[in-house]
């Protein structure tokens, strides 16, 4: 899809600063894709967008440890996207 910079080369499993377990290449993938879809979807671009909202669930998954409050926080706001564009995109 060339909007996720796990597809660059960059090391995606390097943490971030600190101890927290992050993974930011992932992160930014999971944000990037998801406004991407809720873009596509309001440009009536169905289908760009569900490529684009896989997308950034794959990279949710990866961004922080699973049952994190992080990983679950992510989720919730993925689930609105996904709502959001299965809505736009309906219309």
């Amino acid at each position: 899809m060339g909007v996720m910079r796990g597809d660059s080369g960059r090391d995606g499993n390097r943490q971030g600063s600190g101890s927290f377990p992050v993974n930011p290449a992932a992160l930014y993938d999971a944000l990037n894709c998801a406004s991407l879809a809720v873009l596509l979807a309001e440009g009536g671009r169905s289908t760009e967008a569900e490529t684009a909202f896989l997308g950034a669930s794959v990279a949710t998954a990866e961004a922080f440890p699973l049952d994190s409050e992080e990983s679950r926080a992510l989720g919730v706001i993925l689930a609105a996207i996904g709502r959001f564009t299965e809505t736009a995109v309906a219309s």
